[in-house]
């Protein structure tokens, strides 16, 4: 009896093992159902739909506004597609079933959640009048769509106004504290403080820009030179009108 029951438990396990594996599986229905991609600058793959033998399907991707289906995005290849912003998506899979073609519907939420990296490199120490790149190498899967913002502090006050477009003139000597924030397209947040000082005297590259006295050099020495000529001729007015 032993013999035989352990046959039959073999038997019926044998079966149940072979019915799995020959079994066609469910046709996974793509209507109503909500999908989730981070955002990949060489493409996101799309949903797969996992169908019955015999059954097959095309996906196409429109902008979540595109209601009447007007307009299917461009692809990279039949089931990756390159997003060119942030957002919903919907998705229509034509679906063959056995010859009988119908349309489901889902949605994909493209996504950025990774907090971007950036590096800039700047010099302990620099010259009164140099000009310097502040533009940082941003890192991210949406660093095309980062936005970059600064904050100069000079000597304990904002000169923040004195950055435009990436560039800094270093005007006056003293010690810089620069504040870099980059903001990728998913709002993600990455700032980095670096430290330098400006030694010279920025007057003597700029120059005066007042008449005759703008080769020499700005300050005291230029009001010193006015103060001089004043003198020199109310002394030749005076010989004159002796």
């Amino acid at each position: 009896m032993n013999i035989f029951k352990k046959l039959f438990i073999f038997a019926v396990v044998f079966f149940a093992v072979v019915a799995a594996v020959f079994a066609e599986p469910a046709t996974a229905s793509a209507e109503e159902l909500f999908y989730t991609a981070e955002y990949a600058e060489d493409g996101i793959r799309l949903p797969v739909l996992h169908l019955s033998q015999g059954e097959s399907y095309k996906v196409e991707v429109f902008c979540q506004d595109d209601y009447d289906f007007l307009t299917p995005l461009p692809k990279k290849d039949a089931y990756t597609f390159i997003a060119d912003k942030l957002g919903n998506y919907t998705l229509r899979y034509l679906v063959n079933k056995k010859g009988i073609e119908t349309y489901e519907y889902a949605t994909l939420k493209v996504t950025d959640s990774t907090v971007p990296s950036f590096t800039l490199s700047l010099k302990e120490t620099y010259e009164a009048g140099s000009v310097l790149s502040v533009v940082p190498n941003v890192s991210d899967n949406t660093a095309a769509m980062a936005t970059v913002s600064y904050r100069l502090i000079r000597n304990g006050k904002d000169a923040s106004d004195e950055i435009e477009n990436g560039v800094l003139t270093l005007s006056e000597p003293g010690t810089y504290k620069l504040q870099v924030t980059v903001t990728d397209g998913g709002g993600n947040v990455a700032k980095e403080t670096l430290s330098f000082t400006v030694k010279g005297d920025a007057g003597k590259r700029r120059g005066c820009k007042s008449g005759l006295i703008t080769a020499l050099p700005c300050g005291g020495s230029a009001i010193a030179f006015s103060v001089m000529v004043v003198l020199i001729t109310k002394k030749r007015r005076d010989e004159t009108d002796g």
